[in-house]
């Protein structure tokens, strides 16, 4: 059994594990909500820092 190996994934199946994602996120943040609430400056701060880093990534590949 090989473990790690490349695939290779349709637009739609991307979109769909996105949405997973989102929807396994907002669940957590509901149910863990007093824990990750103290920490929300800083996961705002990461949140910010990861889209300019990945819209950066974004528009200087797409200008080339």
């Amino acid at each position: 059994m090989k473990l790690f190996r490349n695939y290779t994934f349709t637009w739609q199946q991307i979109g769909l594990f996105k949405t997973y994602l989102f929807v396994v996120g907002v669940i957590a943040g509901a149910y863990f909500s007093d824990f990750i609430l103290p920490y929300l400056n800083e996961l705002l701060v990461i949140f910010a820092v990861l889209a300019i880093y990945f819209l950066y990534m974004i528009s200087k590949d797409s200008f080339r």
